[in-house]
């Protein structure tokens, strides 16, 4: 049997009733929580379900499916008067376990008309695909990842659905997908393959043709540069042998010692080779310049237009893109490749940082409070990765960076409203920490440690949060729309679920080889910070946030309750996981400020909300 050694659930907040209190229920949640599902069952009323509150019967449910016992499962929950979608979803996962398809699949449908979501579209798709109904079963894949994003494995099932149904475009970009995700597997890759053959060179020679054709003709804006803020070094492209750039007009490349005085809207290739720096027009022979050590590239009043740069590598956001950039470039020598860096001022970096991070037609509000963290951020982050010789990089680990393309007119008024205002916490940049969504609970230990200027506490008007274990249960389980972060997508709360099919391709082993899981450092928003479990394979050790998200196959935040599914003779069929919010879950929240936009509340209501212990102070 799983375990689970849980810290004790404190909030540190008095209680508020967000839950209906009930003895049984905490206790029976309390064993729920450590897997002991039979000890939980034995905390009811058994002889006569039908006495029972609905909440308790809703639970007891859970529980016989959980343990093993689909059959009373399906008896309990057909007492139900006015199921919800979860109900369902239970009901299909026991029809599932109980061999009857169909009443799985009718199950499943009802639950999407209640509700769209993951559990029900996911479990369609994998009913279908293994009737080998292709073309039903890429519906209910690609409507899983119209629901939840981050759902990696319905692209893979979606790409060999397309494939099978002759659907080789929509396969092969499926599978594309899927190679980002699983780089250490071949058979995304070896399916993509196939599907490139299906297509046939013809087609993805006339694609490059368009491109091409694309950014020939592309023509930037000129712009005025912010020359007083200050500067910041930005990676924007990491162990790369070749970078291929352009700029709206006349412009100079240099070492120092050697100069290159190049054309406007001429296309130029850098190549890295032996230590030294190869300059050629695009896609042709002769050598024009040869620089060493680290080559600066400047122009005026035009930005740069540079090919092919990688952005989210291995999130389902992954893509490939020409990007824009103003300031300078510099091609820095890092071991066999080299790293492409964009100089510029924080305001105009600002202005490519903000529409990748928020919603650009959000509140102006909201933007503002996003442009002041974001700044702050900037500040504190300079030469937080000196030793690869830049400032920050443009991925989600310092701020995600789209440069001029990404720009919005909203988002650069937000940046040039609150020009140099940032966040002081005891006279230095605060920890101006954000994120997508917190689920509905705002936390204060982000990476392991506490932050001083952030308080824990529910994102709300009323920040009291105390639920008990069942409490704690539901508050993943159900969506509470009481909170600032409330959406009604998987942002918010989204479910995960991993068969025995669907571990084996990601572990490479059967789910039944899992012995023992050790749940630990429960924060006050209810994430992980350690899992500790035995396999077939031997010991693992997950620490961190996310360390554990990104093992469980990219789970949208470390904030969920997991439930093992067992078969009658006690062997883990399946995981699911019951989650909360987008992101670690401190400080800012992007939904949140959105919503506290609309109702009205000022940048600085928003930042004092999700900042409460910082100031606002104008920099420069």
């Amino acid at each position: 049997m799983i375990k689970i050694f849980a810290v004790s659930i404190l909030f540190f907040f008095a209680a508020i009733g967000l839950f209906p209190a009930d003895t049984t229920l905490d206790q029976a949640a309390a064993f729920k929580e450590s897997f002991y599902y039979s000890d939980a069952i034995n905390k009811f009323s058994t002889e006569n379900v039908n006495v029972l509150p609905i909440d308790q019967k809703r639970f007891l449910a859970r529980l016989y499916f959980l343990n093993g016992d689909d059959k009373k499962a399906l008896e309990t929950f057909s007492v139900l008067e006015a199921p919800i979608w979860q109900d369902l979803d239970y009901k299909g996962l026991c029809y599932e376990a109980l061999g009857q398809n169909e009443m799985a699949v009718s199950a499943y449908m009802g639950s999407l008309k209640l509700k769209e979501n993951s559990i029900a579209s996911y479990r369609l798709g994998k009913i279908y695909f293994h009737r080998n109904d292709f073309a039903q079963a890429a519906q209910f894949f690609a409507r899983t990842i119209a629901i939840d994003k981050s759902i990696h494995l319905a692209y893979y099932y979606l790409g060999k659905c397309q494939f099978s149904a002759g659907n080789f475009l929509k396969a092969h970009n499926a599978f594309a997908q899927a190679t980002n995700f699983y780089p250490q597997k071949s058979d995304p890759k070896k399916e993509e393959y196939l599907a490139h053959d299906k297509l046939g060179q013809d087609y993805f020679d006339d694609k490059k043709k368009q491109k091409e054709s694309k950014r020939q003709n592309f023509h930037a804006r000129a712009y005025s540069r912010d020359m007083a803020a200050p500067a910041i070094r930005v990676g924007v492209a990491k162990s790369v042998k070749e970078v291929t750039f352009k700029c709206g007009e006349n412009f100079l490349i240099t070492d120092g010692k050697v100069s290159f005085n190049a054309k406007s809207e001429q296309l130029y290739t850098v190549s890295f080779q032996d230590n030294q720096f190869i300059l050629k027009n695009y896609k042709q022979t002769p050598v024009l310049r040869t620089f060493f050590g680290t080559v600066k590239i400047r122009a005026k009043t035009y930005p740069f237009y540079v090919l092919d740069i990688t952005v989210g590598a291995g999130n389902f956001w992954h893509r490939q893109l020409d990007g824009s950039f103003r300031g300078d470039l510099a091609l820095i020598p890092a071991g066999a490749t080299m790293t492409l860096v964009n100089v510029l001022s924080i305001e105009d970096y600002l202005c490519g940082v903000l529409p990748s991070e928020i919603v650009p037609d959000g509140p102006a509000e909201a933007l503002k409070a996003q442009a002041v963290a974001a700044r702050t951020i900037a500040l504190s982050s300079l030469n937080r990765h000196k030793k690869e010789g830049f400032d920050v990089c443009s991925e989600v680990h310092c701020q995600a960076y789209g440069g001029m393309l990404a720009e919005r007119q909203a988002t650069t008024a937000a940046v040039v409203d609150t020009r140099g205002m940032i966040l002081l916490y005891k006279k230095k940049p605060a920890d101006a920490f954000y994120h997508a969504n917190c689920g509905g609970c705002l936390r204060d230990d982000p990476f392991g440690a506490r932050s001083e200027c952030l308080t824990p506490k529910r994102d709300s008007d009323d920040p009291a949060f105390s639920p008990g274990p069942y409490g704690f249960d539901q508050w993943f389980f159900t969506a509470p729309q009481d909170t600032f972060s409330y959406t009604n997508t998987s942002n918010y709360r989204w479910q995960r679920i991993i068969d025995r099919e669907d571990f084996s391709f990601l572990f490479t082993q059967d789910i039944t080889s899992v012995k023992d899981f050790n749940l630990l450092g429960r924060g006050p928003c209810g994430q992980y910070s350690v899992i500790d479990f035995t396999t077939s394979a031997g010991q693992i050790t997950l620490k961190k946030d996310l360390d554990i998200r990104n093992y469980f196959d990219g789970l949208r935040s470390a904030a969920f309750d997991l439930e093992v599914k067992y078969s009658a003779d006690k062997k883990p069929q399946f995981l699911i996981f019951w989650g909360a919010g987008f992101g670690h879950g401190a400080g800012l929240s992007q939904d949140g400020a959105v919503k506290m936009g609309k109702l009205g509340r000022t940048y600085t209501d928003i930042l004092k909300h999700y900042y409460p212990l910082a100031k606002i102070e104008k920099r420069y």
